[in-house]
């Protein structure tokens, strides 16, 4: 940032920022959205952190496109602090990769993953969801999933 040709701030945006009698806005809230308006007011949003993250709740296996297995995700769940993880792996309906398990392999796998690590687990809610594709449909009208209903019927709600 420049007045005439002396240099007055751009090394950090923060400096950018100052120069222009703003606090810093984060990416994330820079949308055109009012953010400047609540910066002049000092009334900016605090943001999640990372530190206050206390589960993930989409994350993929070697069961489907994740490069971890379930162990591996778990220990780094645990490494992280959470307190619990959900396994999403794609459908089956979804084009796996190549050695991407099927359903039945990964709840097989998540079974016998829960009780060889039940000491990393035992602190640790597991679940299990998946990743479904919507089938298009015709326009104006909502896509299908690739989960039959009777599955999705048969399965018990979270909570």
């Amino acid at each position: 940032m420049f007045d005439g040709e002396t240099r007055v701030a751009g090394a950090t945006e923060e400096e950018v920022y100052a120069a222009i009698g703003l606090p810093r806005i984060d990416p994330v809230l820079r949308e055109n959205r009012g953010e400047i308006e609540a910066a002049e007011a000092g009334d900016l949003p605090d943001l999640v952190t990372l530190d206050a993250m206390r589960g993930d709740l989409h994350a993929h296996t070697t069961g489907s496109d994740g490069k971890n297995t379930l162990r591996e995700m778990a220990e780094a769940a645990r490494a992280r602090g959470y307190d619990y993880l959900a396994i999403t792996d794609h459908s089956k309906s979804r084009p796996r990769r190549e050695g991407s398990l099927p359903a039945r392999s990964r709840r097989r796998s998540m079974r016998s993953t829960r009780s060889s690590t039940s000491s990393t687990l035992s602190s640790l809610r597991c679940m299990r969801g998946s990743t479904s594709t919507q089938r298009p449909r015709p326009r104006g009208s909502c896509g299908r999933s690739t989960i039959p209903e009777s599955a999705l019927s048969a399965t018990p709600p979270a909570g």
